[in-house]
């Protein structure tokens, strides 16, 4: 309220009972701030947000994981599904795909990866589509108009899928959004944080100096993860609809028998 925000975005999957928190003692204590639930992962947003390959050195992806597999690198981008096809281009034997790299961003592999034809037009139409359906779909979720300042809210811990939301959405300047602000149950890096790229930690941070009682906070977060589950999978992409509207595509949900029985009893009895 002090911040003057008038819409929140609660980013899938453990802002689903986030926001169902948030809009319960919003009824309570009053107030116009409108809540979304957004659906989004890292998955989902990262090919989105990135760059044309020329300009592109994947340092969201890889200042995480730099040992792995050309099918690992490809599932990262959503885009596993061709990686049999991109395989048999690049001339690897049978399995190759698997098998990770010690340092995949300075590998063989990764150098004739981005110097093939197939994977530079793929990459780049995948990249654009993508884009412009999460672009469509967040502006039709907000009643048809972004805001200047996207608010999010998670669970946390470095804020990877906000990064990639600011490259998405304010990197290339063509869209009313011109910063984005984070609120995280847990803060435990900045990532690449910035003046207009900013991220808050609401129950415990170690950013900066660290926040009371941060070590019991901190010392089970999965705890945080496996309360807040969502009756849904990840979220895999995005797309135009044929009636000209856009949505989320949403992977298979594995674990809702156990989620059924183990997780939203809990869930039921904190609300």
């Amino acid at each position: 309220v002090k911040q003057g925000v008038e819409q929140v975005y609660f980013l899938s999957r453990e802002g689903q009972p986030l926001k169902r928190m948030f809009d319960m003692y919003r009824e309570r204590a009053g107030g116009r701030i409108t809540s979304h639930y957004l659906e989004m992962s890292r998955r989902s947003t990262l090919l989105p947000s990135l760059g044309p390959l020329a300009e592109e050195n994947f340092e969201t992806l890889f200042r995480q994981y730099r040992r792995i597999s050309l099918l690992e690198f490809l599932s990262s981008l959503g885009l596993e599904q061709q990686t049999k096809r991109i395989a048999q281009a690049l001339g690897l034997s049978d399995g190759a795909e698997d098998q990770r790299e010690e340092d995949f961003p300075t590998s063989q592999t990764f150098t004739a990866l981005k110097a093939l034809t197939q994977f530079q037009s793929l990459y780049e139409s995948e990249r654009v589509a993508r884009r412009r359906a999460f672009i469509d779909y967040t502006k039709e979720l907000s009643g048809g108009a972004l805001p200047v300042r996207l608010v999010v809210v998670d669970v946390g811990w470095k804020g990877t899928i906000q990064d990639n939301l600011f490259g998405l959405l304010c990197r290339e300047g063509d869209t009313p959004v011109r910063a984005v602000t984070g609120y995280y149950v847990g803060l435990v890096a900045e990532g690449a944080a910035g003046p207009d790229n900013d991220k808050h930690g609401l129950l415990f941070s170690s950013v900066g100096v660290p926040s009371p009682k941060f070590r019991v906070f901190n010392e089970n977060r999965a705890l945080f993860e496996v309360v807040l589950a969502a009756d849904h999978g990840s979220i895999v992409s995005y797309e135009a609809t044929s009636d000209g509207h856009a949505r989320p595509i949403r992977g298979e949900f594995k674990e809702g028998e156990m989620l059924a029985a183990e997780v939203f009893p809990v869930q039921r009895h904190l609300f």
